[in-house]
This record gives structure tokens, sequence and C-alpha cells, in this order.
């Protein structure tokens, strides 16, 4: 996995994941009532490359989103990334990542003195090389 800051936005159960899947028939204990028939979705912030500036925090990042399908005492789970089109031209092999995205309010770091236009920056932070 990509060298994530070793910050609390990105360590421990914040750790990303980076990975989609999905997995069909999941092992139940006990009964599912009959009842219960449809699904159960939670969002999550899960960035796919570190962020561009290690004070930064998770939520800046890429999303993912969760399913459990429940239908006939059955379970189905799949997590996926939110395909904004920054994903879509990152996991395409653009260097979208060189661009910030931090509010235009909050002034880069190295700054620090007023809001300026979202700056761009070289090298292969973020995934790029």
């Amino acid at each position: 996995m990509a060298n994530f800051p070793k910050t609390i936005h990105f360590t421990g159960l914040n750790t990303p994941v980076g990975i989609e899947w999905s997995a069909r028939n999941l092992d139940v204990i006990g009964d599912i009532p009959a009842e219960v028939d449809g699904a159960f979705f939670r969002a999550v912030p899960d960035p796919a490359v570190p962020p561009m500036y290690a004070d930064d925090i998770v939520l800046s990042g890429d999303g993912m989103v969760a399913r459990f399908a429940i239908s006939g005492g059955k379970v189905d789970y799949a997590i996926r990334y939110v395909e904004t089109e920054r994903y879509k031209l990152r996991r395409g092999g653009r260097c979208l990542a060189n661009i910030a995205i931090r509010s235009r309010m909050i002034p880069p770091p190295r700054t620090r003195t007023a809001p300026s236009p979202i700056p761009r920056r070289s090298g292969t932070q973020g995934g790029c090389s």
C-alpha cells in the first residue's frame, strides 16, 4: 500500500483499506427473520492515494460505499470506491493527484498567508511518478 502519513487520520481504525471486493452468502450465526429483506449501506472515507500534505485529513480523499444485501436469510457484502471524476482519472493513469484538494479558504501549509489558487506539485506523492 502507498505511504500514508502516520497521523490519526490514516492509522488504526482509519487505515486506508484500498481494495474493492465482494462476498456472497456470508456465514450467518443464528437466523435472519424473513421480514428482514433489503440492504444496509454505509459510506466511509478511504483515500486511494496518499494526501498532498501530511497534515491533511482523511475526508479530503476518496470514499467507499459498503453494502450488506439481505434477502431470504442470506447476506451478501460488497465495498466499492465512489467513482468520482477525480478517482476515475487517477485510476486511469492520469496524474490528477498532483492537484491539492483543500478548501480555498485554508492556505497550503507552506504559505499560511492568504487564500490562494489550488497549488500544483511535482514528485511522486499521491501515486504519481
